[in-house]
C-alpha cells in the first residue's frame, strides 16, 4: 500500500457535502488522508459513519477495498446525491445499510 500518494477529490464531493448537511448531518473531511482511509466521516444523532466517495464509474483502490475489510465501522459508497437521502434515513433508525 502506497502510504504516500497523493489523494485528489473527486468532482462531486462538494454536491456530496452539502447533501449530507442539508439533512443535518456533521461532515468531516479525511479526503487529504488517503492510504485507503474513506473521503468522509458523516454523523447523525450520535451515530457515525464512513463515506467514499466516486465518481462515473470509478472503481475503488486496492487500499479502499482493504480498509473496508479491516475496519469494524460501515463504509458506504456514494456516488451521487441521490445516494445520500437513504444513507441518512437509515442512520436516523439506527439500522445498518451498506
Amino acid at each position: 500500500m502506497n502510504y504516500h500518494r497523493r489523494h485528489r477529490a473527486d468532482e462531486n464531493q462538494s454536491e456530496i457535502i452539502e447533501a449530507f448537511e442539508r439533512l443535518g448531518c456533521s461532515v468531516v473531511n479525511l479526503a487529504q488522508v488517503g492510504s485507503g482511509v474513506p473521503d468522509l466521516i458523516v454523523s447523525k444523532g450520535g451515530y457515525s459513519e464512513f463515506v467514499e466517495v466516486k465518481s462515473g464509474k470509478a472503481e475503488l483502490s486496492a487500499a479502499q477495498e482493504e480498509f473496508r475489510e479491516k475496519t469494524r465501522g460501515i463504509v458506504h459508497t456514494v456516488r451521487t446525491v441521490d445516494d445520500v437521502t437513504p444513507i441518512v434515513n437509515a442512520m436516523r433508525f439506527n439500522r445498518r445499510s451498506r
